[in-house]
């Protein structure tokens, strides 16, 4: 494993106060590189990621529009190893907004049935 590499910069400037020229140093480590990509193979996995898609049941239309969109544009970057989490969380995104859509139609279902009652029974 390589070490990394520290990045040493010295500008020399004046100082405001005395007009003296001083030095001011600083460090910094280089990015570290996660992947290399050829335009091709990100489009790959966009195309990967799409087809999954189909497998996913959505909220509604509009969801899985949005994300075919945000994959559409050329600033969103993805390699292979980010197909199955992205796909994971959507599924879960989708399963959770699902689950509540239908515990609100099932608390509106009963919140009816508990008037029809009270009304019948006046």
């Amino acid at each position: 494993m390589s070490e990394q590499k520290i990045i040493k910069t010295i500008i020399p400037e004046f100082c405001p106060h005395c007009g003296e020229k001083i030095y001011i140093g600083s460090q910094s480590m280089p990015l570290n590189v996660t992947s290399i990509s050829k335009e091709s193979d990100i489009l790959e996995v966009k195309g990967k990621i799409k087809e999954r898609l189909n497998d996913i049941t959505f909220n509604n239309e509009s969801e899985k529009v949005k994300i075919e969109h945000w994959l559409s544009l050329k600033t969103t970057f993805l390699d292979a190893s980010d197909i199955e989490p992205l796909i994971i969380q959507i599924s879960r995104e989708q399963v959770e907004m699902l689950a509540t859509k239908q515990e609100i139609e099932n608390e509106n279902k009963n919140n009816n049935d508990k008037q029809e009652k009270n009304a019948n029974s006046n």
